[in-house]
């Protein structure tokens, strides 16, 4: 996924999201963001399957609700 120069708006806001969950991003859901959070694939791997789904905080909760509402977030 991080190869693609210019991802489908659909996967930009799984990544928009995922910034949001990870590193607390608030402003900066630019693709060249998110290839960074990718960089190395065992890590982003290892860091999202051992992310505290239990204790997310409120605010990223808020920020996440308008993509959650979209018709293909899924």
């Amino acid at each position: 996924m991080k190869s693609m120069a210019t991802p489908p708006p659909a996967c930009l806001d799984v990544t928009k999201a995922v910034l949001i969950l990870k590193n607390g991003e608030k402003r900066n859901f630019a693709w060249n963001n998110a290839t960074k959070m990718m960089n190395v694939p065992k890590k982003f791997l290892e860091e999202i399957q051992t992310f505290d789904k239990d204790n997310i905080e409120e605010w990223r909760l808020d920020a996440l609700k308008p993509i959650l509402e979209l018709p293909h977030f899924t």
